[in-house]
């Protein structure tokens, strides 16, 4: 009984000495930081106006120095830092846009572009078609305009086709050479042969100027456009064989008379 008497003692005993010593070495601590001991020391700079900088930091972008603070370095950037890690950011000049421009810009070629269409253009094609008796005959009359820009009369050269349904050409071409007055137009217009009975016509118009005019290099222009044209023979061979199979059909349907033998 005494034993056990004696081991509670000594425990209490224990118990009451932690919680004494605890607050003891909260306040050893507290004392070690308030006075730069401990592993976070601080330091005060005293500068020569009389105030205070708490801490130093160097622009490198890594912080360093005795304590926890803020600082640049010239130019080259600012940064804080506590103890020998810290943050920072480097640099002091302004932001700076790197995105490159692309390869190969075609700010010189649009350039060239819009002055070639100033200089030379054409108009929208426009088509004409005329009636012939002869069924493999037909003209397709095909016009445009062609503007030209520049300060000089310039000599163009008109040609124009034809081409079927199935891609084949079917007349042409025809060439024409014309000179368009400066800064003005002129309205061409070529007949091509050829359309006959293929329906589904396709007009072709190139027109070449000169290689450069007043500095500026010009190509040829095409316009082209697709015409339905009735196939006139065709659509009278139907009507025909219509007129004349209806009046066959009601004579060969006719009942016959039969005749009553006694």
């Amino acid at each position: 009984m005494t034993w056990m008497r004696t081991r509670a003692v000594l425990a209490a005993s224990a118990v009451l000495a932690l919680a004494l010593a605890a607050p003891a070495a909260a306040a050893s601590a507290a004392d070690d930081d308030l006075n730069g001991g401990g592993d976070y020391p601080i330091s005060v700079t005293v500068t020569d106006d009389g105030t205070t900088s708490p801490g130093s930091g160097s622009g490198d972008g890594s912080g360093s120095g005795d304590g926890l603070g803020f600082g640049s370095a010239g130019d080259s950037g600012s940064g804080f830092g506590s103890g020998s890690s810290g943050f920072g950011s480097s640099g002091a000049s302004d932001a700076v846009d790197t995105a490159a421009s692309p390869a190969g810009s075609t700010g010189a070629t649009d350039t060239k572009t819009k002055e070639a269409d100033a200089a030379f253009s054409l108009g929208g094609i426009r088509l004409g078609y005329g009636w012939s008796p002869n069924p493999s005959a037909g003209t397709l009359s095909t016009s445009v305009t062609v503007h030209n820009g520049t300060a000089a009369s310039m000599p163009v050269t008109v040609r124009a086709w034809m081409t079927g349904p199935f891609g084949n050409r079917i007349g042409g071409p025809v060439e024409r050479e014309v000179v368009v007055p400066a800064r003005g137009d002129r309205e061409v217009r070529i007949p091509v042969e050829g359309v006959a009975q293929w329906t589904v016509v396709t007009a072709h118009l190139e027109v070449t100027p000169p290689k450069s005019a007043g500095g500026i290099e010009l190509s040829k222009l095409v316009r082209e456009q697709t015409l339905v044209v009735a196939p006139w023979l065709i659509l009278v061979g139907i009507v025909v064989v219509a007129g004349v199979g209806y009046p066959l059909s009601r004579l060969v349907r006719r009942p016959r008379a039969v005749e009553a033998f006694a």
